[in-house]
C-alpha cells in the first residue's frame, strides 16, 4: 500500500506529514472481535492523517522528544477507521510547550 501512497507530493512545498510507523488506518472490520482486521471489499489506505504547514514544522523540538505519530485503538473495535495522533512539544518564545493533536474522524 505505501507504493501508492503518493497523493500529498503534489503538495510538498506547502505541507508535511510525518513518517507513518503505524499500518494504514482504513478500513477496519467493525466487529468487535476482529479489531485488527480489515475489510475484504475496500484497499487499506492511510485515510486518516495529520497534515502540517512548514512553518509549524519549524517550531517543533525534536532535541528535546522526537514526535509519536499514531494511531489509538489497534486492539479495540473503534469502528472502520483507527484514529490517529500526533504528539510533539513545540517552542515558544518564552520556553516549551507539549501537547498531543488527536485527529478523529466520524462515519456514521
Amino acid at each position: 500500500a505505501r507504493m501508492f501512497d503518493f497523493e500529498s507530493s503534489s503538495f510538498d512545498d506547502h505541507i508535511f506529514e510525518y513518517e507513518k510507523a503505524f499500518p494504514p488506518s482504513y478500513p477496519y472490520s467493525e466487529e468487535q472481535h476482529e479489531a485488527r482486521s480489515y475489510l475484504r471489499a475496500r484497499c487499506p489506505a492511510w485515510c486518516d492523517r495529520i497534515l502540517l504547514s512548514h512553518s509549524f514544522k519549524n517550531i517543533v523540538d525534536t532535541q528535546t522528544e522526537n514526535p509519536t505519530y499514531d494511531t489509538i485503538g489497534y486492539d479495540v473495535c473503534v469502528g472502520d477507521h483507527k484514529p490517529v495522533y500526533l504528539s510533539l512539544t513545540i517552542r515558544l518564545v518564552q520556553g516549551w510547550f507539549s501537547f498531543s493533536l488527536l485527529f478523529l474522524i466520524i462515519v456514521s
